[in-house]
């Protein structure tokens, strides 16, 4: 960031006005420890909320090209999903992909979990929690989540049924290469 010819990198020093400060508090605590804090979340009233919104964090370590804390900020979502068993929702998956840049590994695991729901979910509940609308909405302000939705079911193999993306290891989500290996083992 700072090595470039740019005003940042003349100046030695960066803004970043759009960013929760909340992000440097977490962001410095990955500094000296090595892992984030504990991100308390609420799974009332049907939303799960955290102290600090692991997507700010996560977009944070992408301007700062830092892969490591990017996965962490990943690994708490799908960590989280995992243990209440739940799903993000339609509006989170939106988000995602207006805030993180075109085939992230954040929007790998959404897609992944939107296609989940969509082929295995067919109970009322699910449909008032992704309604048809929403998720046209969501398909039709990002271009790339449609494409990446139609892939995902293409490359699904006909007659299986999908595999629960919080079932899957972390490190298939992750910013590191199939067969690089992986800052966060254990899962």
């Amino acid at each position: 960031m700072f090595s470039s010819g740019f005003v940042k990198g003349l100046e030695g020093r960066a803004f970043f006005p759009e960013d929760d400060p909340k992000c440097f508090d977490f962001f410095m605590g990955w500094i000296y420890f090595g892992t984030l804090r504990v991100l308390n979340a609420s799974t009332a009233l049907d939303k799960i909320q955290y102290d600090l919104n692991p997507l700010s964090l996560y977009s944070f370590a992408d301007k700062l090209c830092l892969p490591e804390l990017m996965d962490l900020a990943l690994n708490t979502y799908k960590n989280t999903y995992e243990k209440s068993n739940r799903f993000p929702r339609v509006s989170l998956v939106s988000d995602v992909y207006q805030l993180t840049p075109k085939d992230s590994p954040l929007q790998k695991f959404m897609c992944h979990c939107m296609y989940y729901i969509f082929v295995e979910y067919t109970s009322e509940d699910i449909r008032n929690f992704w309604t048809t609308e929403d998720i046209a909405m969501a398909m039709s302000l990002h271009k790339d989540l449609p494409i990446d939705f139609l892939n995902l079911m293409r490359s699904d193999s006909p007659g299986f049924p999908p595999t629960d993306p919080r079932a899957l290891p972390n490190s298939d989500f992750h910013c590191h290469g199939e067969d690089e290996p992986c800052s966060q083992r254990p899962n």
